[in-house]
């Protein structure tokens, strides 16, 4: 795919360097491209005046569904941070999900305080996902090149000059 002559240069990766007295800390994240293997579970099927419907709110498949939701988070984050060189995580299994939570809690006892621990959330979710603040400041960058003539004020949609 190429928009305006230009091809995207890859995956997003962001780097994140925490200063320590015995030396910086250096963790990679790259963009998760692969979906989450595991399916979400399926609400509960009642039958209600003859008709087969998914109840969305039964409270069992709402646990279950948080819990796989817990999962996700913490595998997507795993992915992501795993594009740090040398990272070798003590007490989590990639195998195992019921290690994946792990990774919060071995941060914080090998000294990481709240602070880095949030930045390091803070990075894996800059790379993973967009927030309206980066949405923002690209529109900005956008509009500011001098070949951008004109945005159309219903849509928003920025034209490029026709030749």
């Amino acid at each position: 795919m190429k928009l305006q002559g230009r091809k995207p240069s890859g995956v997003r990766e962001e780097l994140l360097v925490l200063p320590r007295p015995e030396g910086d800390f250096a963790f990679k994240f790259r963009a998760v491209m692969e979906d989450y293997p595991e399916p979400p579970p399926e609400p509960v099927r009642k039958n209600i005046k003859g008709a087969i419907v998914q109840d969305r709110n039964d409270p069992e498949f709402t646990v279950l569904l948080d819990a796989w939701g817990t999962r996700k988070t913490h595998w997507h984050f795993l992915k992501s941070i795993s594009a740090t060189d040398g990272l070798e995580w003590e007490t989590i299994d990639m195998t195992k999900p019921e290690t994946w939570s792990n990774w919060e809690k071995e941060l914080k006892d090998d000294g990481f305080n709240d602070a880095e621990v949030n930045m390091i959330f803070r990075t894996y979710q800059k790379v993973n996902f967009l927030s309206e603040d980066m949405l923002e400041e690209a529109r900005k960058r956008f509009l500011a090149q001098p070949e951008i003539t004109q945005v159309d004020s219903l849509s928003g949609i920025s034209a490029l000059p026709t030749t």
